[in-house]
């Protein structure tokens, strides 16, 4: 990612209640130096994905805090905790269920619509 991105794009992966130290520490580079952020007014949306039931509820939220002290308009809905993910796709990796592309299209729509929306420097 660059300062001159549009947005930022973070994936990886969560522990417990938290994202990893890997995701901090890049997230922590790429914030300096201070009043220097690449973060600085991007668009952001969190999706938090997990094979068991509350959908990374905890990590979800901590990495969105971190955000706003970023400087992040976060997208405030839909909001994305996806949870027993591993039953969501076929032996050819497809997803199963149309509701599930349906509401993942939804949030496609919804973010795209936030970066159009949040005002450019």
């Amino acid at each position: 990612m660059t300062r001159q991105s549009k947005i930022a794009v973070l994936v990886g992966s969560l522990r417990k209640e938290s994202f990893t130290r890997k995701a901090a520490r890049a997230i922590d580079i790429a914030s300096r130096p201070s009043g220097k952020s690449a973060f600085d007014g991007k668009p952001a949306a969190v999706v938090s994905v997990t094979p068991g039931a509350l959908g990374a509820f905890g990590a979800n939220h901590h990495l969105r805090q971190s955000l706003v002290f970023l400087n992040m308009p976060v997208l405030q809905q839909p909001e994305m905790y996806l949870s027993g993910v591993g039953d969501w796709f076929d032996d050819e990796g497809k997803l199963k269920k149309d509701d599930t592309r349906t509401f993942l299209a939804k949030f496609a729509q919804a973010f795209t619509a936030w970066i159009e929306a949040v005002p450019k420097d």
